[in-house]
């Protein structure tokens, strides 16, 4: 596999098509182990939600050649390659892998190299123009290590206020590491793969361990390569349980054309329907509650930007859909910004002021963090972020709460005295 892996890095694909092809390389080779677990893997992989389309067949029929190079140059006789059975590998990674991101440690000493380099090159060095931009968005955007398929966790749905976090642990080291020095922990060394791991469930999880930390795993997390779903509230018997496929903080077009983009629906959930009945200022008070919450006191300055979660939320880190083209896409655009309707049977709009205390208390307040915080425990006055793995408790809400209240006054009565002197 590290011979195929170095094969690939040769041939000068975007690093996208890269990714996807090393998926494809770790797919065809589990179905060509000769073992009873291997074929059932492989089986329940082809068995996950996802059909391939024309523009699936045309991706899988031009990588065919890549992935045979690969192997050839690995010293590995090429298996017969079937174009429809690798399209429907691509559909089925796209809509259901979890993207595994970099931890904020990790992204803190990228920033730091960066930034040596940086200063060893001297003021006499050849910076691109808008190089000191690029990192600064570079600072605010979690790097994507790879990615991950569960396939249980696959199953839950998605709803843009979510009622369950994704908690991964990919750099916590196991418990008979947790004496070791060292703050992190590979994710592919000895642990379980990934495509058979199952999701541990969050009554079982014990102390607080964020996505960010270095602690010993949970009790009843079996391994660094296993997530675990934790509820964000209480939630009564029966409730379907939803995740967030992409990070709190987006706002209604980012998150509709991502759903519609990579995983192949229109959300019509409770959150976009409201928001999308919302006048063009209340949406803008909207955008300036979520940055109060990225900017109250106490707040440390570090902190990096969460993908989606997984899907992330959790950011979870789950594909960033690509940019509308202004000129083909009016007629989408015009259907994105339509009001949402809620489904036959499903539940209609929220209360804004619901909808407006649920992001200031379960969206992390870390600058740049945008995690999703949940109770560590059940019962627990805690809430403890996902992504950053800090903790605030209920307490601390209440005052942070108190605060925006008044800022929010402050800002009203800044806003009439603006009206009243232009009538003037």
């Amino acid at each position: 596999m590290c011979r195929a892996y170095a094969r690939l890095a040769v041939m000068g694909l975007p690093a996208d098509e890269h990714a996807q092809l090393r998926f494809l390389l770790h797919a065809v080779a589990l179905k060509h182990t000769q073992s009873p677990e291997a074929a059932t893997r492989y089986a329940a992989l082809l068995d996950l939600v996802g059909q391939p389309g024309e523009a699936d067949r045309a991706q899988a029929a031009r990588f065919a050649p890549f992935l045979a190079e690969a192997l050839s140059g690995a010293g590995v006789l090429p298996p017969a390659l079937d174009v429809e059975e690798l399209a429907a590998l691509l559909v089925k990674e796209q809509l259901n892998s979890y993207g595994v991101l970099a931890s904020p440690q990790q992204q803190k000493l990228r920033q730091q190299l960066k930034q040596a380099g940086a200063a060893a090159a001297g003021p006499s060095g050849n910076a691109a123009p808008g190089a000191s931009d690029e990192d600064e968005e570079d600072e605010e955007e979690r790097m994507l290590r790879g990615s991950a398929i569960y396939s249980q966790a696959s199953l839950i749905n998605h709803e843009c206020l979510p009622n369950v976090a994704r908690y991964d642990y990919f750099d916590c080291p196991r418990p008979h590491e947790a004496g070791a020095s060292s703050s992190f922990a590979s994710s592919t060394d000895r642990s379980p793969s990934p495509s058979s791991a199952s999701v541990a469930a969050a009554a079982a999880l014990g102390p607080p361990a964020g996505g960010a930390s270095a602690l010993p795993l949970p009790a009843g997390v079996p391994g660094p390569t296993h997530v675990a779903f934790r509820a964000v509230h209480d939630l009564p018997a029966g409730t379907e349980l939803a995740q967030s496929y992409v990070p709190l903080h987006w706002g209604l077009l980012e998150r509709q054309l991502q759903c519609r983009e990579v995983y192949g629906f229109a959300c019509t959930c409770p959150r976009c329907q409201t928001e999308s009945q919302w006048s063009d200022d209340e949406e803008g008070e909207e955008d300036e509650d979520n940055g109060d919450v990225e900017n109250q006191e106490g707040a440390e300055d570090e902190g990096d930007d969460a993908g989606a979660e997984g899907m992330e939320e959790d950011g979870d880190g789950k594909p960033v859909a690509a940019a509308v083209d202004a000129g083909s896409d009016e007629m989408e655009m015009e259907e994105l910004m339509r009001p949402i309707t809620a489904p036959p049977g499903e539940e209609g709009p929220l209360e804004s002021n619901y909808l407006h205390l649920f992001l200031l208390k379960y969206m992390c307040p870390r600058p740049g963090c945008h995690g999703t915080a949940a109770p560590p425990a059940p019962g627990s006055g805690l809430l403890e972020c996902n992504v950053c793995g800090g903790c605030r408790s209920e307490q601390q809400f209440l005052k942070e709460l108190e605060r925006t209240r008044r800022e929010e006054q402050r800002a009203a009565a800044a806003r009439t005295r603006v009206r009243a002197g232009g009538r003037r």
